[in-house]
């Protein structure tokens, strides 16, 4: 069900780039590119995963032993 929703959001998506000349569309890609970037930043500054959930605690770091 999922996938037949995806697939009518494509085709629609698709029918709708076709209409806007090629250097609009790669302003568009840009645009999107950068939001997404952006948020992928706020995402991870607030150790989220995708799905909300909070990040898993890091584990404890070895200390390395200093050599004198």
């Amino acid at each position: 069900m999922a996938s037949d929703d995806m697939l009518q959001v494509k085709a629609a998506f698709d029918g709708l780039l076709q209409n806007i000349s090629k250097s609009r569309r790669h302003l568009l890609y840009q645009q999107i590119g950068r939001e997404l970037a952006r948020s992928q930043r706020r995402r991870i500054k607030a150790q989220q995963n995708p799905d909300g959930t909070a990040f898993a605690p890091r584990k404890p770091q070895k200390k390395p032993k200093r050599e004198h």
